[in-house]
């Protein structure tokens, strides 16, 4: 009867484990989200009105700038990788 207890006890610390990492992967997938968008967008069409290259703020809540990677990228875009979040 011990070898059962053994197995469980194996059985229940791999399952923690595995709990643990998936949490941790699950945490670090959220930090590379892109950030979302903190205002309505009904009548704001056009992102590049507000948002442009070399302003402040780059990644930041109610920052304008856009990071070097956007250049040459249109509105119709931001909101295939950024969503509202509001």
């Amino acid at each position: 009867m011990r070898k059962r207890a053994a197995t469980g006890t194996r059985s229940t610390v791999a399952i923690i484990i595995v709990i643990i990492i998936a949490a941790g992967i699950g945490y670090y997938l959220t930090l590379l989200q892109p950030p979302q968008i903190p205002h309505p967008l009904g009548g704001w069409g056009d992102c590049l009105l507000c948002h442009q290259l070399g302003q402040p703020g780059v990644g930041e809540q109610g920052g304008l700038g856009l990071p070097d990677s956007h250049e040459g990228l249109e509105s119709d875009v931001c909101t295939e990788c950024h969503k509202p979040g509001y």
